[in-house]
């Protein structure tokens, strides 16, 4: 099943959109085999991942919306899907009401602080991008992962976006440029447009 949620995580990072349907529908056929507590929590988080690198994500409100049940673990993903999907006033009420996580040396840490960074970056929280700036950067020339199954393309871009909103220009550059070749490495087309729009509106 964890092989089936990579796959899938991925396909979305490529633009892939049958490898993507493919591994979802096998990833779903072996969940209904697994006792998983609380289904619907862990469904409407599975379905906003799978949406998350989708240009039609705004479309998704309902989903985005159910995020804010989620664990408070889980609050940076609805963060970053607020970011995304050019919600910014909820995005500054939901920051506001979240501070951000201590959760160095968790599973979903690395994850976590990506999001936050992109969230900060979106909202210009020059303050929460400097405490993301940090955590990330031991990290940079990695893959952004949550546990064995979640993976979210290179630490670098996400590092770029917190340094950039920081006032750390030159370090956004350099991040951004280690972003661009790593996702260019592993074919993950749609991460690279997603980097490239985020460091237009940037400005580095």
């Amino acid at each position: 099943m964890a092989r089936h949620l990579v796959e899938s995580n991925l396909a979305t990072l490529r633009g892939d959109a049958a490898a993507l349907q493919e591994s979802v529908t096998l990833y779903y056929d072996a969940l209904r085999d697994v006792a998983v507590p609380g289904p619907q929590r862990e469904a409407n988080m599975d379905a906003l991942l799978l949406h998350m690198w989708d240009e039609s994500l705004a479309e998704h409100s309902a989903v985005i919306d159910a995020a804010a049940d989620l664990h408070p673990m889980l609050w940076p993903i609805l963060h970053a899907a607020l970011a995304r999907s050019d919600r910014p006033d909820q995005l500054r009420v939901a920051l506001a009401h979240h501070p951000l996580p201590d959760l160095a040396g968790l599973w979903s840490s690395t994850w976590t602080h990506c999001w936050e960074a992109e969230a900060a970056a979106a909202a210009g929280d020059a303050a929460r991008a400097a405490r993301v700036l940090p955590l990330l950067r031991p990290l940079a020339g990695r893959m952004c992962v949550a546990g064995i199954a979640i993976a979210q393309g290179p630490v670098d871009g996400y590092l770029a976006l917190a340094a950039a909103t920081a006032g750390e220009r030159d370090e956004a550059r350099r991040h951004g440029d280690v972003a661009e070749r790593l996702a260019r490495d592993w074919g993950l087309d749609r991460y690279l447009d997603w980097l490239r729009e985020r460091r237009a509106d940037l400005g580095f």
